[in-house]
């Protein structure tokens, strides 16, 4: 039986949405099932007040390590989701109970409060202002104002390994410089324009306020950008304190006393993620009741865990793309026939049937499905015959031999990655798989090292020419492949900051056409977010960025 399903709203604000916005309403925190007091009293005896209800620990298993949580540089899927919950955002997405899933709750298009309480949209001008009301601290108590959010923008714009000049301008923003700080209240975005994507990014975690006192110790006492203190090391500005870290085992989370929506918020005592790198063990520890919630679960398992009675099976639509990485500038992969050759031979089908079990699909582009622009009319499918001739023009028609470098802790990308050595072999490639730990890989894919890889791409913003950018666009830090086509960066900049949807629809689609020619990826498949979780869990939001929120999670009373 497929499991019930979730959907992830997709973002296509435009500008005349932004108009008229003047303020945000308070969220109210998730309901939590009713709690069983004691049976009352009889008439005539005195009675007195219910014991306080003890809030649950949730104890998530997590596939994959956290290597940094800096937020302003790229990190692991856990390293995300450590930071969504220990920096808050300007703003906030708006959640709503989902009516066919109780317990669940779906990211809306609205926008609510998170450090800024109002906000209010000068369109002529291009003027954001925010108001950041009086008494918000950090976790160490810190005060925290406006000057705090635009010192993250301040280093996050300059820091040397930061990709968050890449980020800004799809809001609008130049420079670092047009966040104003009127008063220690109120913050001006002084914009180009306003863009479709303009509150989607400032909604962001990673832009989250800053605490400059800290950060300045750490550069004083020579970390320059405080890189390192920030990679371990968070005064939280959001729900949560990281206030146990045991690299590679355990990490603990527990509610920020100074949180400004106060304790009543959270539906937890703390939130506890556990490293559990096998699959096997995760799905284990879920059953037997060890843990209420396990992420990176394979798909062959959702029929036996939805018909089992200790859990529940969540599946969510996203903008995930796993592909197949050529680096352009590490031979052999600078030659782009053997790039075709190899992307024709790719088991597309074959993945998307027996790793993912039909929890997904082939995108066929490298826009995801459900993505303004989306084409699958320059897709490769599985042609050896092709390979095998695009192979020989490229020099190698007695075949070569190729290492794989995978995350040995994503068992899809080790299985996918299997499969593709099953396909090679059939046109002369020998390929030998190389499992990396998290923190390798990600070390070796950042550096630009890894020349033949799997890895995956998850757009926070619903937009091609946003897409692109982070991983098309020449010299770009995240453009892992290191592509470059000028003709593409044109159309990418281009379509950027058009505002008549027909020139980014042409654009878009030709430069589709043209990276899909060059093939510095092959688009392997696009998967359904499967989570699995305990029967009496509740509160999993299902948000753009595809990040949890500890502070929703809880547990209906047994």
């Amino acid at each position: 039986m497929r499991p019930r399903s979730l959907y992830l709203l997709t973002l296509m604000l435009v500008a005349s949405m932004l108009v008229g916005v003047t303020s945000c309403g308070t969220p109210a925190p998730p309901a939590a099932t009713e709690v069983p007091t004691e049976p009352p009293a009889p008439a005539d005896t005195p009675t007195t007040a219910p014991a306080p209800v003890e809030k649950p620990v949730i104890v998530i298993a997590i596939s994959t390590d956290i290597d940094t949580i800096n937020p302003y540089e790229f990190r692991s899927l856990a390293g995300y989701q450590a930071t969504a919950n220990t920096y808050e955002s300007l703003i906030m997405q708006q959640v709503e109970p989902d009516p066919e899933n109780p317990g669940i709750l779906l990211g809306t298009a609205e926008y609510g409060p998170g450090v800024a309480t109002e906000m209010t949209v000068d369109e002529e001008n291009a003027i954001v202002t925010l108001t950041i009301p009086d008494g918000l601290k950090f976790g160490d108590g810190a005060p925290m104002t406006a000057q705090s959010a635009k010192f993250m923008y301040d280093v996050a714009a300059q820091a040397a390994t930061t990709y968050m000049p890449v980020l800004m301008p799809f809001m609008g923003l130049e420079s670092h410089e047009d966040v104003v700080v009127v008063d220690d209240n109120t913050l001006e975005f002084h914009l180009k324009q306003l863009t479709p994507l303009s509150l989607a990014i400032m909604a962001f975690t990673v832009l989250g306020p800053l605490d400059e006192v800290s950060y300045q110790e750490a550069v004083d006492a020579g970390d320059e950008w405080a890189v390192e203190w920030l990679r371990r090391n968070a005064n939280s500005s959001g729900p949560y304190i990281l206030t146990e870290w045991e690299q590679g085992v355990e990490y603990v989370f527990e509610p920020n006393p100074n949180y400004w929506q106060g304790e009543d918020y959270f539906q937890n005592s703390k939130v506890i993620l556990r490293v559990v790198p096998s699959a096997e063990d995760r799905e284990l520890l879920l059953r037997q009741g060890d843990i209420d919630l396990a992420m990176g679960l394979p798909p062959r398992s959702m029929d036996d865990l939805e018909a089992d009675p200790c859990c529940k099976v969540l599946a969510a639509n996203t903008g995930r793309i796993y592909y197949v990485g050529m680096n352009n500038n590490i031979p052999p992969f600078d030659n782009k026939a053997l790039r075709q050759a190899l992307s024709y031979a790719m088991p597309y089908d074959t993945i998307v049937d027996e790793v993912l079990y039909g929890y997904g699909m082939n995108p066929g582009s490298p826009v995801p499905v459900g993505m303004p622009t989306h084409t699958d009319e320059f897709a490769y499918e599985t042609d050896l015959a092709m390979a095998e001739q695009l192979l020989e023009d490229a020099g190698y028609a007695d075949g070569l031999d190729l290492e794989l470098a995978v995350q040995m802790m994503v068992s899809e990308n080790v299985e996918a990655a299997t499969w593709i050595q099953a396909s090679l072999a059939e046109i002369g490639v020998n390929v030998t798989i190389d499992r990396l730990p998290t923190a390798e890989f990600m070390d070796l894919l950042n550096q630009h090292q890894l020349g033949f890889f799997i890895h995956e791409w998850d757009s926070w913003g619903n937009d091609p020419t946003y897409e692109f950018s982070f991983n098309y666009l020449c010299g770009q830090f995240t453009n892992y492949t290191d592509y470059c086509n000028e003709r593409v960066d044109e159309l990418i900049n281009t379509a950027a900051w058009s505002l008549d949807p027909q020139v980014k629809e042409d654009g878009m689609r030709e430069a589709q056409q043209l990276i899909m020619e060059d093939a510095p990826r092959a688009q392997l498949y696009q998967p359904e977010w499967l989570v699995v979780v305990t029967e009496d869990f509740y509160g999993y939001a299902v948000m753009d960025d595809a990040l949890m929120r500890f502070a929703y999670m809880g547990k209906t009373a047994e």
